[in-house]
């Protein structure tokens, strides 16, 4: 039996309650009312057909790549500081320390996007 026909199926024995917002809900009934099938099937369709989600960074990854780019901003804004400021002197050290957290978020990237 096609999984997608509207009809009931004995091998439906999970059941997943979902909350919609009143526009939603409307969308999915209008839809429900055009083709003729069942609320519940239009769902299983549309959820079931579409292209599965890769994820790209798992919340540690995320968390790491956050904390990553915070510390670059920071050593930033502190090496604008100490240029503004007319300190020419002890901030090569800043700038190489900018570039290395550069490369280790661009190598997280890469490892992430493949």
């Amino acid at each position: 039996m096609n999984l997608f026909d509207g009809k009931k199926d004995k091998n439906f024995r999970n059941q997943v309650n979902v909350k919609l917002s009143d526009q939603d809900y409307l969308r999915l009934y209008k839809q429900h009312q055009k083709i003729g099938r069942s609320m519940p099937s239009i769902l299983r369709e549309s959820w079931l057909n579409q292209i599965p989600t890769k994820v790209l960074l798992n919340t540690q990854e995320g968390e790491r790549l956050i904390k990553e780019m915070n510390r670059l901003g920071i050593n930033i804004n502190q090496i604008a500081r100490r240029v503004n400021a007319g300190v020419g002197y002890g901030w090569n050290k800043g700038i190489q320390e900018c570039a290395e957290s550069l490369n280790a978020m661009k190598l997280m990237c890469m490892a992430a996007y493949g």
